[in-house]
């Protein structure tokens, strides 16, 4: 089955990329495959990401790098998506009025600032290791105390794939868009995997046949014919 599903989707990609060479539409193309076509309307090249949505974080990135009035090749997304563009039109940048940005300008610079702070403060105590405490007690925030595992969802998934890359009793600093984490590693919980027992017992069995094999290369085993004789002059 997952051989007849990835000769086709190559299949349908081929046919795709084929149609996009003969000049077919977007259009042409959705109607003759039975595809989707997603609509955005006057989005920004400097946007928001939005980690919920990254696959159309992709298509706005890929749309301006495209040409206008073209299809594009056919891009891949991941191993389980692939898309194509029809860019419509863009429309040139225009400054905006300070009038308008200045409360923005100011509240990313303060931000900034803040971060600036709190990142030379976190690497100046890198080796203290009651840093956490310290920080509870000046700000008066409680320390929350977490299990997690790779697929904890209440964190950043950034910051999840940052403290499994770290040691215990590590600490990290993190900035997720106006939050800051600092967290430290106080205990790491190896699993139990009955699996890999599993897997140490196939191995030590392959070892003994492979130890016995070697014995019988290494040593000259010759056969008793005198009792071979006596055994079968019985029967």
């Amino acid at each position: 089955m997952t051989i007849e599903l990835t000769n086709f989707l190559t299949n349908l990609k081929s046919n795709i990329s084929q149609k996009i060479l003969d000049g077919s539409n977007i259009n042409e193309i959705a109607n003759t495959y039975n595809l989707k076509i997603r609509y955005f309307k006057n989005v920004e090249k400097f946007h928001q990401n939005n980690q919920e949505d990254s696959f159309k974080d992709e298509i706005i990135r890929q749309g301006f790098t495209s040409n206008i009035d073209f299809v594009s090749d056919l891009i891949d997304y991941g191993d389980q998506k692939s898309f194509i563009l029809n860019v419509d039109n863009v429309y040139p940048s225009k400054p905006k009025e300070y009038e308008i940005i200045y409360e923005k300008v100011i509240n990313d610079w303060l931000l900034n600032k803040k971060k600036d702070f709190i990142d030379n403060d976190f690497s100046n105590n890198l080796e203290n290791q009651n840093y956490l405490e310290k920080l509870s007690s000046i700000y008066f925030e409680k320390i929350q105390i977490k299990e997690i595992d790779k697929n904890h969802s209440e964190l950043p998934i950034s910051l999840i794939t940052q403290i499994f890359e770290k040691k215990q009793n590590e600490k990290i600093l993190h900035f997720e868009k106006e939050q800051v984490y600092i967290t430290k590693i106080t205990n790491i919980i190896m699993p139990n995997d009955t699996k890999d027992n599993q897997k140490k017992i196939s191995l030590s069995s392959n070892l003994k046949n492979a130890f016995g094999s070697e014995i019988i290369k290494s040593k000259k085993i010759s056969t008793n014919d005198s009792l071979i004789n006596a055994l079968l002059s019985q029967y």
